[in-house]
């Protein structure tokens, strides 16, 4: 399973809809995105707290109201021929991947995990038919508790970083997640095999290289996030560091 790195972002700036139309016509399996509040309460598609390195506002992503992000270039930093390249609405991106790709939505930012922020977003993939379609994940546990306190079908995908095994596995479990997300350097053999016993999926990040995906391929996952969806078939490219 290939799963396109904040869309095929090695390509295209990321987390633009340049990016996944790219994946897409690369044939990944599955888009991983990330989503933050805007200041009035809107989900908008961006993986760094602050606006600076891709959209070049020195301001947080929290302080913006979803008019003036709207406004802001998500291209250019990437390249000239992405100028004018506009921030994704998470709204507009549902409307765009229902019934063309999946997506592995990945929860960001503070969140008032007391308040509306939650709710507001499992409505939304609701109303557009894509809870089937969409894989929740995301590095904050308790974000994807909320999750699960309010839904208890839609699937999650747990985002480990440094936790120990037996952490990672009991909180899995408890939130009935589909996929355990780790990173490349916690491939060791006979891990997939103990994480598939529990009826999970094993998915690895971030593959940038046919070494690292032959490597951890060979110990049994079942996918990998990767900059470059049509890696596989090319023997060699430049990877854009970030």
């Amino acid at each position: 399973m290939i799963i396109a790195h904040r869309g095929a972002s090695g390509v295209a700036p990321e987390n633009t809809f340049s990016a996944f139309e790219k994946a897409v016509a690369l044939k990944a399996n599955m888009i991983e995105l990330d989503i933050q509040l805007t200041r009035d309460g809107h989900w908008i598609v961006m993986h760094d707290d602050s606006l600076k390195r891709t959209c070049g506002v020195r301001k947080p992503v929290r302080v913006l109201p979803l008019s003036k992000m709207k406004t802001l270039d998500a291209g250019s930093w990437f390249s000239k021929d992405f100028s004018g390249e506009k921030v994704p609405v998470l709204d507009d991106l549902l409307s765009w991947a229902k019934n063309k790709i999946s997506l592995n939505i990945e929860i960001k930012g503070k969140i008032n995990l007391k308040g509306k922020a939650v709710g507001s977003l499992l409505k939304t993939i609701s109303d557009h038919g894509m809870k089937k379609e969409v894989l929740l994940s995301s590095f904050n546990w308790n974000i994807l508790r909320a999750v699960r306190n309010l839904d208890r079908n839609i699937p999650i995908g747990l985002l480990v970083n440094r936790e120990l095994r037996s952490r990672y596995i009991k909180e899995a479990l408890h939130l009935e997640a589909v996929s355990i997300h780790l990173p490349k350097h916690k491939m060791r053999k006979g891990l997939p095999e103990m994480i598939h016993a529990l009826k999970m999926r094993v998915l690895v990040y971030t593959l940038n290289s046919l070494e690292e995906m032959e490597r951890c391929a060979s110990v049994g996952i079942d996918g990998f996030f990767t900059n470059y969806p049509d890696l596989p078939t090319q023997k060699k490219l430049p990877v854009k560091k970030v």
